[in-house]
């Protein structure tokens, strides 16, 4: 699936992640993978799944986030490719 934005495309100044709550958990100490609640994206306004590591500086501070975007609707067609019956069953669980 093509990227519908990417770091190559200009800049949106109304898309700012910094209330999201990966943005807000790495900014609160959070160092660790983080996987996010899934909500309408930024740019697409389609629901998507962030994940993310903070980015720190040599000293160890927070210094911004690393973040891909995943949408669900890419897994929910996987799946159906995968189960054709009934009875098959998958899942995606965050814990």
């Amino acid at each position: 699936m093509p990227s519908e934005y990417d770091s190559m495309s200009p800049a949106n100044p109304a898309a700012s992640a910094r209330e999201r709550d990966y943005f807000q958990a790495h900014l609160e100490g959070e160092r660790g993978f983080f996987v996010s609640d899934a909500r309408p994206g930024l740019i697409t306004g389609k629901i998507a799944i962030s994940l993310s590591i903070a980015r720190v500086d040599r000293e160890g501070r927070f210094d911004g986030v690393l973040a891909i975007v995943v949408y669900p609707d890419y897994f929910e067609q996987v799946y159906r490719m995968l189960g054709t019956r009934e009875t098959t069953r998958f899942g995606l669980v965050k814990s």
